[in-house]
């Protein structure tokens, strides 16, 4: 059996690892609607504004699969989604996303992490995607290099110091 669902094997790891709880105090209802919210209001744009560039990016043979399943997809070839307007719209939405976690985080005071001070599977989540977001190379916008370079600075640093804290938290627990 393949389990890809990050959900899923977030909640094995919190039952197989009850010392160091992803869920804490049953919280799981309440982490799945912030998945859900980050994957609907972070994810979705990240991965609209990666369809053109991953092409580029992949070996031949995931290059071949990558083109026909996304063409298949959006109707076109991949390398002409999300383009122009359609690009500059999908990195308004992705920043009035982060705006808005921005702003709910903030009633957590000097704390870096979603719930507060400890770390969770909602900070795990959102970390995944902007350690992708670093690794997408993008050409498609000027002055970035890489997605990452549209966040990082995003909401007075707050993500950057998210991700200090994050990569902190690799070296010490990891």
């Amino acid at each position: 059996m393949i389990v890809t669902d990050s959900f899923t094997i977030a909640e094995y790891l919190d039952a197989k690892y009850p010392s160091r709880p992803l869920f804490p105090d049953d919280s799981r209802a309440i982490f799945s609607v912030l998945a859900h919210w980050i994957n609907t209001n972070v994810m979705t744009s990240l991965l609209q504004l990666a369809v053109a560039i991953l092409p580029d990016i992949l070996d031949d043979r995931s290059q071949d699969w990558f083109l026909k399943s996304r063409s298949s997809m959006y109707k076109k070839d991949p390398r002409q989604v999300c383009q122009g307007e359609e690009r500059t719209k999908t990195w308004l939405s992705l920043w009035k996303g982060l705006d808005r976690l921005a702003e709910h985080l903030s009633r957590n005071g000097s704390s870096d992490f979603i719930i507060g001070r400890s770390i969770t599977y909602a900070d795990f989540l959102l970390a995944a995607l902007f350690i992708w977001a670093q690794k997408v190379p993008t050409t498609c916008d000027p002055g970035m290099v890489t997605l990452w370079d549209g966040i990082k600075d995003r909401n007075d640093g707050r993500w950057m110091r998210f991700m200090g804290t994050i990569d902190e938290f690799r070296k010490n627990e990891g």
